[in-house]
């Protein structure tokens, strides 16, 4: 569901996608193009107005939450003692505003936690938005935590396990042997 979409692939080649495509609102621009029949996308709309209401200003740069992403590591020295820098991880997510908070919290789950890729996908996320409402998925919505929260931030919404509104992340893992998870 939603606006947005996602998709990571590599092939054998050594070439790489992280492609992130959204049409801003659902059904974007409310036009589809007939000939080819895609809907065009609104991204204006994040544009600041000026004195009336539908006049956009000059050098507008839509906003996007979009950021596919591509972690690199090093790889064993070289016979010159250099090292090159290879594919490690490749992702990108739908979800809007959740994008960065959920990408951020996969990658950290597999370099600074030791995650597999899988459990780092599943883990539970949370969200927290500048005017103090955060979301968080169960389980580790405990009443504590909760508590804390609520507390520190203000509002706080539990969502569902694997909730698309926290993100929906793709990913795909470049293991040392050569593998891809």
């Amino acid at each position: 569901s939603g606006e947005t979409t996602h998709l990571c692939t590599a092939d054998n080649e050594g070439n790489m996608v992280a492609l992130t495509q959204s049409i801003q609102s659902l059904f974007g621009a409310k036009v589809a193009n007939a000939r080819l029949g895609f809907l065009y996308n609104n991204y204006l709309k994040t544009c600041p107005r000026h004195a009336h209401p539908h006049q956009l200003g000059s050098r507008c740069i839509p906003r996007s939450n979009a950021a596919p992403t591509l972690v690199l590591r090093k790889a064993p020295r070289r016979t010159d003692g250099a090292h090159d820098w290879v594919p490690f991880l490749i992702l990108g997510a739908a979800g809007s505003r959740r994008i960065t908070s959920s990408l951020l919290q996969v990658i950290s789950g597999v370099l600074d936690r030791q995650n597999g890729l899988a459990e780092a996908l599943a883990c539970p996320r949370i969200h927290g938005r500048e005017d103090g409402q955060v979301r968080l998925e169960k389980p580790a919505a405990t009443d504590s935590l909760c508590r804390q929260l609520s507390q520190n931030f203000g509002q706080v919404l539990i969502q569902a396990p694997l909730s698309y509104s926290m993100g929906s992340v793709q990913a795909i893992q470049f293991m040392e042997d050569g593998r891809t998870v």
